[in-house]
């Protein structure tokens, strides 16, 4: 399984899928157009994981701002980790956001009234993970 990374741009964040170490991290701006485009290889990149490898999954996310049709994404993308984690495997999801980033913490708890995952919010301090 191939490791890949996109590096960001002002409408994409940055996302490394690290089949090696069993990571997945993304950070920046999701404003998109094509959010479908952008997200269904990431997607279909962690199903194929969670079917295939041995090692857990740590997905580490610290997101600026993202639009709501990158919310559906990432829903998607919540959805193939629940059904994993939901069937034994470990997952560990970290979402990193300011303290006073009222809209980050509340779409971390959202995603957490949503899954099965404990979802860490963990406070950044604008340092990347």
């Amino acid at each position: 399984m191939n490791n890949i990374i996109y590096k960001s741009t002002t409408k994409t964040p940055y996302v490394c899928l690290d089949a090696d170490k069993g990571h997945i991290e993304l950070y920046g701006k999701s404003i998109c157009e094509d959010t479908n485009g952008f997200y269904k290889p990431i997607i279909q990149w962690t199903q194929n994981f969670l079917h295939t490898s041995d090692l857990d999954l740590n997905f580490k996310i610290k997101l600026e701002y993202f639009n709501s049709r990158s919310s559906k994404c990432l829903m998607d993308l919540f959805k193939v980790m629940d059904l994993a984690y939901c069937r034994g495997k470990k997952i560990e999801i970290h979402w990193f956001c300011e303290d006073d980033d009222v809209d980050m913490l509340e779409a971390a708890e959202d995603y957490q009234a949503i899954t099965n995952i404990p979802i860490k919010i963990m406070e950044s301090e604008n340092k990347l993970f």
